[in-house]
């Protein structure tokens, strides 16, 4: 074998090994390339189970202070009711006093008896007794 056989061999050899780095090189560049994805990626998967779990906390507050307001508006129900119910009552009374008195005055109403301007200050003197007793005045800034 000549000299030239073996030249030409280590040449063949040399550019095989030139494209077997290359090849070699852009592996190892994919390697990397693919790597940091996957460090991206776990590092986004990691920023979205942040997120969920402040999701879900948020949630469950939200939930807890659902139920407050639930709790809240069903008092303020209750205490609707009870005022209705006194409010009923009152009248009632009211009205049952009127009879009363209309069947022992032989059918005189009270304003009869006192007059309409001295009934109105009477009626005007009770209602400020009502309201400081009951704690509302629904006549002060529209009953807000």
């Amino acid at each position: 074998m000549s000299v030239g056989f073996y030249a030409t061999l280590a040449g063949d050899r040399l550019d095989q090994s030139k494209r077997n780095y290359r090849a070699a090189h852009s592996w190892h560049m994919r390697a990397e390339e693919l790597e940091q994805q996957l460090r991206d990626t776990e590092w986004r998967y990691e920023r979205l189970e942040l997120i969920n779990e402040q999701t879900q906390q948020a949630n469950q507050k939200l939930v807890q202070e659902n139920e407050s307001w639930k709790r809240h508006a069903n008092e303020l129900r209750q205490k609707v009711v009870a005022w209705q119910r006194s409010a009923i009552q009152g009248e009632a009374i009211s009205r049952a006093k009127t009879v009363v008195v209309e069947e022992h005055t032989g059918g005189k109403a009270p304003i009869d008896m006192v007059g309409e301007e001295r009934f109105s200050e009477i009626i005007e003197g009770e209602k400020l007794k009502v309201m400081e007793e009951w704690g509302i005045n629904p006549w002060e800034s529209n009953g807000t």
